[in-house]
């Protein structure tokens, strides 16, 4: 399960990339797709379409990124600064051990 997950979110690593590659601006790879989009989706849609996709893509990659966080199956439950404070005030906490001191003799 934890393979796969991180599987599709390579994927939609990869295709945000692409996406936001796409758009129109200074030196994107909107002019090598832009005979391909043009003929798919029209001057003007291709634009809004890409600009949608990334919406989405967005989205999907900020879902994706809380899922992994929340579910990795490396990390147990707190962090190690709480594991290294417990065992630092487990150790510091043991009562000292009472040293016994000879009573001193009363003469009588």
């Amino acid at each position: 399960m934890w393979t796969l997950l991180i599987i599709i979110h390579i994927i939609i690593c990869l295709a945000l990339v692409l996406v936001v590659l796409m758009q129109t601006g200074k030196g994107g790879l909107d002019s090598n797709f832009a005979g391909i989009a043009s003929n798919t989706f029209g001057a003007q849609s291709a634009s809004d379409a890409i600009k949608n996709a990334t919406k989405i893509l967005f989205g999907v990659f900020i879902i994706s990124c809380v899922l992994l966080a929340t579910m990795n199956p490396g990390q147990s439950k707190g962090s190690n600064v709480q594991k290294e404070l417990q065992k630092s005030t487990k150790t510091t906490e043991q009562p000292a051990q009472p040293q016994t001191q000879p009573q001193p003799v009363v003469p009588q």
